[in-house]
């Protein structure tokens, strides 16, 4: 839309959708009002030395009204209820991006953790991991796992959107660890149920017939 030339074409086309999705249409004006609101936070962030970035942002952050339940536009199912502010920083990268939790709506279950950047093209992010992805199921095919995990990413704007941050070095070993558990499992699981080739279904083992043979001779 910030493009003079397309504004009208794509105008029209958002006014369609908006037309037509019913009661979607509150969820997404609910993630462009937080989506706003973090743009007034990344900028005062940014206008601010590094010194007192910290302060700043949970300044900031508290300071917000989001509303009572919302959805982000990286997953429409992650379903939030506010900001845990001590769980938030600004990045020390150069776009100075917002690391933030989010509490979830569920009771009991984990918190989501998104990257919002404001002044960063991400649409060459969102072409360089559909590339990864593409690739990594080619490789899958000819049986060369190589473990990828690309991160979530969603451009929401003119410079602006999410990221989901890439799992920290412990959480990408573990689940390593899990995939290979799992690939032990189901070869355990295949050679138990496998026929056995030295003696046939049901004919006695060697053992058993060294038991029979010494009782016979009794």
């Amino acid at each position: 839309m910030h493009d003079v030339e397309i504004a009208e074409r794509y105008g029209l086309l958002l006014e369609m959708y908006l037309g037509a999705c019913g009661c979607h249409r509150r969820e997404l004006l609910k993630q462009n009002d937080v989506m706003e609101k973090l743009i007034s936070v990344a900028a005062a962030v940014k206008d601010t030395s590094k010194s007192r970035r910290p302060e700043v942002i949970r300044e900031q952050l508290r300071a917000i009204e989001l509303p009572s339940e919302f959805t982000l536009p990286l997953n429409p199912r992650w379903k939030c209820k506010g900001l845990v502010v001590d769980g938030c920083r600004s990045m020390s990268s150069k776009k100075v991006p917002l690391w933030l939790e989010f509490e979830n709506g569920e009771a009991g279950c984990p918190n989501f953790l998104a990257l919002f950047k404001e002044g960063d093209d991400l649409r060459q992010d969102l072409l360089t991991l559909q590339l990864l992805r593409i690739m990594d199921n080619i490789w899958k095919k000819e049986g060369k796992d190589l473990k990828l995990i690309p991160y979530g990413c969603v451009s929401t704007g003119n410079e602006l959107g999410c990221a989901i941050p890439p799992p920290p070095p412990d959480f990408a070993l573990a689940l390593l660890l899990f995939r290979l558990r799992e690939k032990f499992v189901v070869l355990a699981a295949s050679s138990r149920s496998s026929p056995n080739p030295t003696h046939a279904p049901g004919s006695p083992t060697k053992s058993g017939e060294a038991r029979l043979a010494s009782s016979t001779k009794k």
